[in-house]
């Protein structure tokens, strides 16, 4: 299995597969662990978390503020929403498009 994470990967050895075989044959491990002609399982990790950062750089301080205070109360599980102003922001939203 390989794992990449922008520029660097990593490649693991022995990790699982769900390749298929015929029932009573032995599958062939090959010299680096993995299951000869099984596909090779990969994962890629995106930067989003470089993205966020430079998102937070382009906010302003007052909405980061805000941002910050909601999460606070988010996180302390004392924010409230009030379902008839969520749905007429959506509504007008809509209409401003």
């Amino acid at each position: 299995m390989r794992i990449e994470n922008g520029t660097d990967s990593v490649n693991i050895a022995g990790a699982r597969t769900s390749a298929t075989r015929d029932i009573g044959s032995e599958p062939k491990i090959g010299s680096q662990g993995s299951i000869a002609g099984a596909p090779e399982d990969e994962v890629n990790l995106s930067n989003a978390n470089s993205l966020v950062t430079l998102a937070r750089a382009l906010t302003s301080p007052d909405r980061q503020a805000r941002v910050d205070s909601v999460a606070a109360q988010y996180s302390s599980g004392s924010y409230r929403t009030s379902d008839s102003e969520i749905g007429r922001a959506i509504l007008q939203s809509h209409l401003e498009d």
